[in-house]
């Protein structure tokens, strides 16, 4: 007799977040994806978005950094988010992935790698609406850059 396989959980695709070729829908992401995004200078497909937020999160008693980067091809959103117990710790958050970026400061970030905790759109003007996937971020990847 066989083995039956059992049933998984559809992965949650929130409405209106589908990347639409040739008419055809497809996700953007799913919430509880885990996965890698590259900052390497060589290869990124991101630049930083210049709208990076923090948050006071009243019921947490932290704040919420949000490190914002946007896609160079689909002009979608990425925003990484971290908790921290200090304003100035996430200000560094923000600043880590800033510099990072610009090719500044003596640690780089060349890696984050996060789950997918929320996915929505936003209107940022010039053009049709963005996905925007908010990210918790769960390992930070650096690199100690050499003063010279």
């Amino acid at each position: 007799m066989k083995k039956k396989n059992p049933a998984r959980k559809p992965p949650k695709i929130i409405p209106g977040t589908e990347l639409s070729i040739g008419g055809l829908g497809f996700p953007v992401g799913v919430v509880g994806e885990k996965k890698n995004y590259n900052f390497q200078p060589e290869v990124t497909v991101y630049q930083l978005w210049p709208f990076s937020t923090i948050e006071w999160v009243v019921d947490k008693n932290k704040y919420r950094a949000r490190a914002i980067v946007q896609h160079m091809t689909t002009r979608d959103l990425v925003a990484f988010n971290s908790w921290h117990e200090d304003f100035s710790d996430a200000e560094r958050a923000i600043d880590l992935v800033s510099d990072s970026l610009s090719g500044v400061g003596e640690r780089h970030v060349y890696n984050i790698f996060g789950e997918t905790i929320d996915i929505h759109t936003a209107d940022i003007g010039g053009g049709p609406p963005v996905n925007v996937t908010e990210v918790l971020a769960l390992i930070w990847s650096m690199q100690q850059i050499a003063a010279s």
